[in-house]
């Protein structure tokens, strides 16, 4: 017998994925909340006008995380309640925090690393701060 999945909530800041939430014990996430401050920042663009104005130094060929992405995983996280980069050793294959920073919660690759957070964290510089101030 075939029944039809009718999603109680649609999310639509990740297009070209539908996002559903079964319930059959899968790939499982304890912040799935995530997904409502995701499709905040959809609407509201904060973090976007954030990340425009921090100075990135890094070489952008050699770089897998923009700081739009890293910014985003970061504050997703705290959001979340994990204050600690060293969470993110696990975190980064979290689906829900994965979906909140708009990858693909199973075959997308895993967001970045604590180490890489850690340099994001300590690159950020007084100039910086007064942009984000201003923001």
């Amino acid at each position: 017998m075939h029944h039809a999945h009718s999603p109680q909530v649609r999310f639509d800041f990740l297009p070209e994925v539908e996002i559903r939430a079964p319930f059959d014990g899968g790939a499982v996430t304890s912040d799935a909340g995530l997904l409502l401050v995701a499709q905040l920042e959809e609407e509201v663009g904060l973090l976007r006008s954030l990340a425009a104005v921090i100075d990135d130094p890094r070489q952008l060929s050699k770089c897998r995380h923009s700081t739009l992405e890293l910014l985003t995983q970061r504050v997703m996280a705290l959001v979340a309640g994990y204050e600690d980069c060293n969470d993110h050793t696990l975190l980064r294959r979290d689906p829900g925090l994965k979906t909140a920073t708009k990858r693909r919660a199973l075959s997308g690759s895993d967001l970045a690393s604590q180490p890489t957070l850690s340099r994001f964290e300590n690159s950020v510089t007084r100039r910086d701060l007064w942009r984000l101030a201003e923001a």
